[in-house]
């Protein structure tokens, strides 16, 4: 018996086709909540984003952001943190600080940037995301780092100055660093555990590579069309594109809903 499902945003809920969640998507929501199956975000993605996209209003019982990182309940109470800390945070501050290139990070108030270069506004644009106001020092809690364009050399450069922290590619120009042990799986694990459900009692929607752990992590597991191969390879089912209703098709399909 399903008691959850967990959607990715991006890609998944999320079309930027569209520049919008698919009507069919939020009737499938409703359609869940009404047979009291929790829904439940698992994203990348930060509160402050969500809402800049419009997706405040969408009932979530709990969601898992910032890949795993902080983990809230429907009505916003933490379940979850995980800040950077120690000398990981402090080698963060120095590349931060440094302003090479395009660092955004997320903390308790918001989501900043030490520099705004041609390439973060690139992908900001082909996202639908704001350009995060610039702050010139990091004080205080860091859950998320961001780092844009193509710099996989410089990447492989400066990942060595970290001990606790992974890199997780969201796309073939942008990557997210997280504290080691995180990522979704750690994200809905805590949730199961919060609310008292097993893993085999839910379905997990994704399409990019940051969604693979969660997608080995789970039973059962649906890709988008419009999901990378690698996603594809290791899924339970492949849907419809999200903005061809794969998210209801699929709950239809194995009547879910």
């Amino acid at each position: 018996m399903i008691k959850a499902v967990f959607f990715d945003i991006d890609g998944t809920l999320y079309s930027h086709e569209m520049k919008a969640v698919p009507e069919s998507a939020l009737k499938a929501i409703e359609l869940l909540k009404k047979k009291g199956i929790l829904v439940m975000s698992c994203t990348g993605r930060s509160p402050i984003e969500l809402e800049q996209m419009g997706l405040s209003d969408i009932p979530f019982d709990g969601q898992v952001l910032l890949s795993g990182q902080l983990c809230l309940d429907g009505k916003g109470n933490v379940i979850h943190a995980s800040p950077i800390s120690g000398t990981d945070l402090e080698e963060l501050k120095k590349l931060y600080e440094a302003k090479e290139f395009t660092i955004s990070i997320v903390q308790n108030d918001g989501c900043y940037v030490n520099v705004v270069d041609d390439e973060f506004v690139r992908i900001q644009n082909e996202i639908h995301t704001a350009i995060f106001p610039v702050r010139e020092h990091i004080e205080g809690d860091v859950y998320q780092v961001s780092l844009y364009g193509h710099i996989k050399e410089k990447v492989e450069k400066y990942f060595g100055r970290f001990s606790q922290i992974k890199t997780l590619w969201w796309r073939d120009d942008a990557i997210d660093l997280i504290i080691n042990g995180g990522g979704k799986a750690d994200g809905i694990q805590k949730m199961l555990d919060h609310f008292g459900i097993k893993k085999e009692e839910v379905i997990a929607f994704g399409d990019s590579n940051n969604d693979l752990d969660m997608m080995r992590y789970v039973d059962f597991s649906i890709c988008m069309g419009n999901g990378r191969d690698e996603v594809k390879a290791i899924s339970t089912y492949v849907t419809d594109p999200c903005y061809e209703d794969g998210i209801y098709n699929a709950l239809k399909h194995f009547e879910i809903i």
